[in-house]
């Protein structure tokens, strides 16, 4: 996982909420050769949370954006940028996920290589709250105060980490209306617990950089989509569990399966046939 097209060269990350304090030790702990140099780019303006301005394309599209923000700003050839969803989980019911995918793009090798985490673990939720207690009872649950909240009042207060700002900023919400929602800040410098992720993101980034395909030598090779069809035990048939998964290049998509080595067989009740 060595080699130098990263050498001596920087990198332009587009944040305004200190993203390089997450990302720049990963990429110098995997030895990337990248410096990471802060770039003056509004991120807000491609999406917030918050709603005030609406994302306008996918979670891939928008941290797309943002790295040839990035680079148009600083006349560099390679940009990062990092973008997270919240929503519910993929594959388990009732719980909250959170995305997150860091990009680089570099216009000189001409490529695009994307790290990526799914998680439950995020703080993620709302509550409409009628008194200043259950607007504390709420931030206690939410990892308050070192997880930031967000009170929708007029006008809307974010980024709240002391109890004193919190009862004011809800009661004077509830002086102009009955009821009152408060959420989760999920800005990176805001909430710890989403920082993790992002560091997931970025390690795997780092990884897929690191590593090249053995058809085209260019940095990303890297797991992909997961192989279904593991037999089942009982009838051999097979099921939708993974039976392995793929090793892709994002910029030739050279792929190469990979098979479990652990696991050759799906357990009876996740067969169609067997627990029908």
């Amino acid at each position: 996982m060595t080699h130098t097209l990263f050498q001596n060269r920087t990198a332009a990350l587009a944040t305004i909420h200190a993203k390089e304090k997450i990302i720049a030790p990963i990429f110098e702990q995997y030895n990337t050769g990248l410096q990471i140099r802060v770039a003056s780019v509004d991120t807000d303006s491609f999406g917030t949370f918050t709603g005030e301005t609406e994302r306008k394309g996918s979670q891939t599209e928008t941290a797309r954006m943002k790295c040839m923000a990035a680079i148009e700003q600083t006349g560099l050839s390679i940009g990062i940028a990092s973008e997270g969803a919240f929503g519910p989980h993929p594959s388990i019911p009732f719980v909250a996920a959170n995305v997150e995918i860091v990009m680089l793009k570099d216009t000189k090798l001409g490529i695009e290589v994307c790290g990526q985490h799914l998680t439950s673990a995020t703080n993620f939720s709302s509550q409409k709250v009628d008194s200043v207690e259950a607007a504390l009872e709420f931030a206690d649950s939410a990892g308050f105060p070192s997880h930031g909240i967000i009170v929708r009042g007029n006008p809307i207060v974010k980024g709240i980490h002391d109890y004193e700002t919190l009862t004011f900023a809800v009661s004077q919400a509830l002086a102009q209306q009955p009821v009152v929602q408060i959420e989760t800040d999920m800005r990176a410098m805001h909430n710890p617990t989403r920082c993790r992720a992002i560091a997931a993101a970025a390690t795997d980034l780092a990884e897929r950089l690191m590593t090249l395909c053995p058809h085209c030598r260019r940095p990303g090779f890297g797991r992909g989509a997961s192989i279904q069809g593991l037999p089942c035990n009982w009838c051999g048939l097979p099921t939708q569990e993974a039976k392995g998964y793929w090793m892709e290049c994002p910029t030739c998509q050279y792929r190469e399966e990979v098979l479990n080595s652990s696991e050759q067989y799906a357990d009876p009740s996740c067969c169609m046939f067997c627990n029908p």
